[in-house]
């Protein structure tokens, strides 16, 4: 997306919040920072601030939340019926991002499975870079991009709900359990969250889900790329499972489970 000349608010001005506006600064739009805290309770940054308001979207095309700001608060609401443009600090930054995303959502265990996707991926001397909601927020990743290299990206529901273009050519879905309700509100609508990860795949692309999770493996109906499985307990069709301390890549077993220290 173009955003020169573009004003853009930012909320939330913590890490993400500061590192998605100074982006976008670069990237030429007219950036204004906002929080719900006072200037000077925030860290240092150098774009114009104004408290969280109403007023705060007066004259805003665009309004980037920061995954610390739930999107249901009245006033982005109101913002999106007046034709505001109101999207996550992921989604703003992946307009940006150069080579393909590889994304990992999941109640538990997301963060350990994206530290050890990026080294697997580099011990195979295949370039990468790791961040999202473990290290660098994607908007810090940018400008180290490369159409050759792999994002793998931790992403968490806050980050997935405000989510509208961002396409993730390999997304696990490792698990969803009851979580992060006083967010979301409903399971539904944390499931529906994590869901966005599938939204914008492609048929070449791939979905990865375990078997043994019922929330994960019901979003096998919404996928549109290709549905691939995981299971600890046993074989499934088109995956991966564990059985006799081995592990098992459609039926031929490719090394044993003792051989990874977790």
């Amino acid at each position: 997306m173009d955003v020169r000349g573009r004003r853009i608010t930012v909320f939330g001005m913590a890490d993400s919040g500061i590192a998605i506006a100074d982006l976008l600064h670069r990237r030429g739009a007219l950036v204004t920072a906002s929080d719900v805290k006072p200037r000077e309770a925030l860290p240092a940054f150098d774009h114009p601030f104004i408290p969280q308001s109403p007023a705060a979207l007066e004259h805003c095309d665009i309004a980037v939340l920061s995954p610390g700001v739930p999107p249901d608060q009245p006033i982005f609401e109101q913002a999106a019926v007046r034709g505001v443009l109101v999207v996550g600090d992921v989604e703003a930054a992946s307009w940006f991002l150069q080579g393909p995303v590889l994304g990992i959502t999941g109640t538990n265990g997301k963060t350990t499975t994206t530290a050890l996707a990026g080294h697997l991926l580099r011990e195979a001397g295949i370039p990468c870079q790791v961040g999202g909601n473990i290290g660098r927020p994607v908007a810090a990743m940018v400008e180290t991009s490369r159409p050759d290299q792999w994002n793998v990206l931790e992403l968490s529901s806050f980050q997935l709900e405000t989510s509208r273009t961002l396409r993730v050519r390999i997304a696990a879905v490792l698990n969803i359990t009851q979580n992060h309700l006083d967010r979301h509100h409903t399971f539904e609508r944390y499931a529906a969250a994590k869901a966005r990860i599938l939204a914008c795949q492609q048929p070449e692309d791939f979905a990865v889900l375990n078997a043994e999770n019922a929330a994960s493996a019901a979003l096998a109906s919404q996928a549109r790329g290709q549905v691939r499985w995981f299971s600890a307990g046993g074989p499934c069709a088109r995956g991966f499972w564990m059985q006799g301390g081995q592990l098992i890549a459609d039926g031929t077993p490719f090394m044993a489970a003792a051989e990874i220290p977790l």
